[in-house]
């Protein structure tokens, strides 16, 4: 099996998104102009006359890439495979990973999960079909989720007597403040939320929660942002109603209760959800999500907070985390489906305040033809 996998930093032709090649200069020459071997990209994302190649993939099981090392290896056996061919072109100044093939089938139960620094993309000549209930899983710190946003959320506040929840991250929407601490006593402020930028033009990583402040333990971390996904087909992309891709951001974790203290921390924001983009003439999605995920539960009086739940593979809100403290406030919910801001902590307790909830992701799809299932957010 000949794979190509090709490191592209998109925006070679100078498309943006909703574009038509042809329409802005960035495009190959036209039949008739003089040119010998005319080609016209399928992708306003990037050149595919200088992407095309590959054999057709058909995948089977539980496979894991990694963006940086562009390894993929498949649970329970086989060689893994390494392919060094690369291609650099810039938009978003975002580096992805690129899979080139004639054609992709993920067959029933499979399931992809791609890591690393750098984005995940796959171009293909022909179909990309997701049978039964497959998956592409970028979620929780994903492939390109990143480590830091501008505009990012605030960590919560310090308090021996009840830390601050820390601020949800955002990305295509913002997210929910930390809750604030230590209600008998001077309140700790949590962070502030996260903003969003401009919805991108291309393929960009979800953002990272904040954590929760210090009370008699360590605050709780704050989630991992989605990762990002480019799929491009010169034909079309076709998912069973079952079948996904997940860019759901991370839960936040629960503020700790480490020593002999009460604990008294704040719980982490919530990661937002990351961004998906399917282009191709026709379009059949069946699951599309990128939502943000839930706040951590502040800790006190001797227990634990919980960690927030990863941001969900429908349109439900994240739930925040909750019960593990009678005195530590719950973690705010995620964005998704409308309600894409993510949510704060709805009370203030003697103890640690809960994380703000990750903001809801983007998700962009691109075709003249296209029926969704589920997709959450909502396409921008």
């Amino acid at each position: 099996m000949r794979l190509a996998l090709l490191s592209l930093v998109l925006g070679g032709c100078g498309f943006s998104i909703g574009t038509t090649p042809g329409d802005g200069g960035g495009d190959r020459d036209a039949p008739g102009d003089g040119a010998s071997d005319a080609c016209t990209t399928f992708s306003t994302q990037l050149d595919t006359c200088t992407a095309l190649g590959g054999d057709p993939l058909v995948l089977d099981g539980d496979y894991a890439f990694d963006t940086d090392s562009a390894v993929l290896t498949r649970a329970g056996g086989g060689a893994p495979t390494v392919v060094s061919r690369l291609i650099t072109t810039t938009t978003n100044q975002v580096e992805l990973r690129v899979l080139v093939v004639d054609s992709l089938t993920l067959r029933p139960g499979t399931r992809l999960r791609a890591t690393g620094a750098r984005g995940f993309a796959i171009v293909a000549s022909g179909v990309v079909s997701f049978e039964g209930a497959s998956l592409i899983d970028l979620s929780a710190g994903g492939a390109g989720a990143r480590p830091s946003c501008p505009g990012g959320p605030g960590v919560g506040e310090n308090d021996s007597g009840g830390a601050a929840g820390g601020g949800g991250g955002a990305l295509g929407a913002a997210g929910g403040p930390g809750g604030n601490g230590n209600s008998d006593g001077g309140q700790s402020m949590g962070g502030v939320a996260g903003a969003p930028s401009s919805v991108p033009l291309g393929p960009l990583g979800g953002c990272p929660g904040a954590g929760g402040g210090a009370g008699g333990d360590p605050g709780g971390t704050g989630g991992a942002g989605g990762g990002t996904v480019y799929v491009v087909s010169a034909l079309e992309i076709a998912l069973s109603t079952t079948a996904a891709i997940d860019a759901g951001g991370g839960g936040g974790g629960g503020g700790q209760r480490a020593g002999s203290q009460y604990g008294d921390a704040g719980g982490g924001g919530g990661g937002s959800g990351g961004m998906i983009l399917v282009e191709a003439p026709r379009v059949r999605a069946g699951i599309l999500a990128a939502n943000g995920g839930g706040g951590g539960e502040g800790s006190g009086n001797g227990s634990a907070g919980r960690p927030g739940n990863v941001g969900a593979r429908s349109a439900e809100r994240a739930a925040g985390g909750t019960g593990g403290s009678s005195t530590g406030a719950d973690g705010g919910a995620g964005g998704a489906g409308t309600t894409t801001v993510g949510g704060t902590s709805p009370t203030v307790q003697a103890g640690g305040g809960g994380g703000g909830g990750g903001g809801g992701g983007v998700i962009r799809v691109v075709s003249p033809d296209q029926q969704l299932g589920t997709s959450s957010p909502p396409p921008s």
